[in-house]
């Protein structure tokens, strides 16, 4: 299937169909590659927190590197779905703290946490291109929550390599990521804060 002449539903249709399509032994060998990445990048090692995510279905697994900010005495935040449909942070304090939450996804408990106390956000996606932009599942819950957040933020996208594309045609109210991290490569893009140093 030719993916320039897919519409933007059916892009995220087929990258869903062929991740879902992954073995399991390959997604957790793939996620951590991507988890050691994470955790040798420069900007994460020196932020004192990161917002991760719990992974869904067949997304890549964060579980490593979550583990690895915690040891290291970092802050770490989770997504959760309050009662607006808004996707906010609420600070990880271990996994048997987290319930089964909106679409079966784990979640913390407790109060969520103010958008400007955040340093850093991993970003999943569907598929990623070389500019930083993004294709999710199409709630819109991150096109809502990243604007949000201070301007230096960073904002790093992971996906499995096969995940990242040349172009999405991105959209007016879509915010590029700062750095794409997958299973065989970093992409720091040219509005990265590690590229203006």
């Amino acid at each position: 299937m030719n993916r320039n002449f897919l519409t933007k539903q059916q892009r995220r249709e087929q990258a869903l169909k062929e991740r879902n399509a992954l073995s399991f032994q390959y997604a957790l060998q793939a996620s951590a590659a991507v988890n050691n990445a994470l955790a040798g990048l420069s900007f994460l090692r020196k932020a004192d927190n990161v917002m991760a995510y719990a992974a869904f279905g067949s997304e890549v697994y964060l579980d490593e590197a979550i583990r690895i900010w915690v040891r290291q005495k970092k802050r770490v935040w989770l997504p959760r779905i309050n009662n607006s449909e808004r996707l906010e942070a609420v600070e990880f304090t271990g996994w048997d703290k987290c319930s089964s939450g909106s679409f079966g996804i784990r979640e913390p408990a407790g109060a969520s946490v103010k958008t400007d106390e955040i340093a850093a956000v991993i970003v999943p996606g569907l598929l990623f291109d070389r500019q930083g932009y993004r294709i999710g599942y199409g709630k819109g819950y991150y096109d809502k929550f990243l604007p949000l957040l201070s301007p230096g933020v960073f904002l790093c996208g992971v996906c499995f390599d096969f995940q990242l594309v040349k172009n999405i045609e991105p959209e007016s109210f879509d915010l590029p990521v700062h750095c794409i991290v997958t299973d065989r490569q970093i992409l720091h893009l040219r509005n990265s804060p590690a590229m203006q140093r």
